[in-house]
């Protein structure tokens, strides 16, 4: 039985239905592997940075790394979650991954970051939907919320994975699109306190890995098809790395909509599978899930 409780977001936009209900059943192995690791330390790391302003770590970006492990681990502990033996084996070449994403964010950024104001790391947050006649509670956080020197309000959201996101991936990502309804028409918890922003924000996909330089000679065409060469080593532009992700107002009823069509299925029990290559691979309610040999490790 899945008990009633407010819905986190990932409850909602997770790519497999089938994964959520098992999760929300307790039927999963959680291990923190590899990516999960090195995401979860670049986190605690940026924000420890972030409260700082960007500046003490300017030169030690390790020393702020081996401040966020133990914190990382004691969380996946509080999870009941292992690492993985790929994680334990290679603890020392994560970390210097992570100190090299830092590295370059703090290089990168801490001049942005002098002028503007910082709001809060992981700040929660909620916004309520009434579906049916039914009000809907949504529960997260925000990675990183802040206002520029102009006064935009604008939320960062850190991405860890391989692959950078396309346009047409980022204008229906419903992750995206909570936090904006959340910013726009609920409310954020800061000092304590549940705070109405009433703001339409600006959203970006931070993509982490492409903070590292080019690793090899690559071309790219922009919009108009006009062609760039960067060598290795060149940094990335900050468009590769800063990826606009903000919801329209025009757009807002659209993504209501699909929001709610995601709560009807919640509603009737309705979590159909989505197999994929990786997420099947990866997932750690894989044991529980039906299959069409009929195998499983675990019932």
């Amino acid at each position: 039985m899945i008990v009633a409780q407010d819905t986190h977001t990932s409850d909602i936009t997770a790519n497999c239905g089938k994964s959520v209900e098992l999760r929300l059943l307790g039927k999963r192995i959680p291990e923190a592997t590899e990516a999960l690791f090195c995401g979860q330390l670049f986190h605690e790391a940026v924000g420890l940075a972030h409260k700082s302003k960007l500046n003490d770590f300017l030169t030690t970006p390790a020393e702020c790394v081996e401040t966020a492990l133990p914190v990382v681990l004691e969380g996946f502990k509080t999870e009941g979650r292992t690492l993985s033996r790929a994680v334990v084996a290679s603890m020392d070449d994560h970390k210097a991954t992570v100190v090299d994403w830092l590295k370059n964010y703090i290089d990168r950024f801490a001049a942005e970051f002098a002028v503007a104001k910082l709001i809060g790391v992981e700040v929660p947050c909620r916004w309520s939907l009434d579906v049916d006649g039914e009000v809907e509670d949504f529960a997260s956080h925000l990675d990183l919320l802040y206002r520029t020197a102009e006064g935009a309000l604008v939320l960062w959201d850190w991405k860890s994975g391989a692959e950078a996101p396309s346009t047409e991936f980022l204008i229906r990502n419903l992750q995206m699109g909570l936090y904006h309804l959340a910013l726009k028409y609920g409310s954020i918890m800061l000092d304590g306190q549940w705070v109405e922003m009433e703001e339409h924000p600006v959203i970006e996909w931070v993509h982490v890995r492409y903070l590292m330089p080019y690793g090899k000679k690559v071309t790219t065409k922009d919009e108009d098809g006009v062609e760039t060469t960067y060598a290795k080593g060149d940094t990335r532009p900050r468009n590769k790395v800063v990826i606009p992700a903000t919801v329209t107002e025009a757009g807002e009823q659209a993504l209501v909509n699909e929001l709610s069509l995601r709560v009807r299925m919640k509603r009737l029990g309705l979590y159909p599978t989505n197999p994929s290559e990786q997420g099947c691979r990866l997932c750690e309610s894989r044991r529980w899930c039906p299959n069409w040999r009929n195998e499983y490790e675990h019932v």
